[in-house]
């Protein structure tokens, strides 16, 4: 399943991994990306996690794009 952060208020995802992912307070770890700094993106800052069963857009890089809901599910809007 793919674990996508976004920013709450504007659904802007960034930073989406399919490994192990802990959401805090403060901030993120991942399993897979080990380079990600532990207190960026927290709950507290305006940050979610959401868990999904899709792919990645092929052309997917930070903040290029929302995770919105559509009714059914979520999916991948580019940021205009």
């Amino acid at each position: 399943m793919l674990k996508a952060i976004r920013e709450v208020s504007t659904k802007v995802v960034v930073f989406v991994s399919y490994g192990n992912v802990t959401h805090t307070e403060t901030g993120i770890t991942c399993d897979t990306i080990t380079d990600v700094l532990p207190d960026c993106w927290g709950t507290n800052d305006g940050y979610e996690m959401i868990t999904v069963d899709m792919d990645i857009p092929s052309d997917y890089v930070g903040e290029a794009y929302k995770l919105v809901e559509d009714g059914d599910g979520y999916r991948f809007d580019p940021v205009s």
